[in-house]
């Protein structure tokens, strides 16, 4: 009998809840704060994937500012962590 982490149990329990549709979305959600720190994700989420492009809201002007300049870093880390070709990100203040 094969041992699982539970995690990757998890992980597969809520891709299937969620949808194929939404797997890559799914994934950038739960693997955020992993990817830009703690910090970063209090002030700044992911609120829509499509067309391989993610929206993300940040806090304020400043937290925008930040974010752009640490996009390719985010999108490098997707790709190598979980594969996925996030060909831009697109960030707006939320309001």
């Amino acid at each position: 009998m094969a041992f699982r982490a539970t995690g990757d149990f998890l992980y597969d329990l809520i891709i299937r809840i969620a949808g194929e549709d939404n797997k890559d979305y799914t994934t950038i959600l739960m693997g955020w704060k992993k990817i830009v720190g703690k910090s970063v994700a209090e002030k700044a989420k992911p609120v829509k994937y499509e067309n391989n492009v993610l929206k993300v809201t940040v806090s304020n002007n400043i937290w925008l500012q930040e974010m752009i300049l640490y996009k390719h870093k985010i999108r490098a880390k997707y790709r190598k962590k979980y594969g996925l070709d996030i060909q831009d990100i697109i960030f707006f203040v939320k309001t």
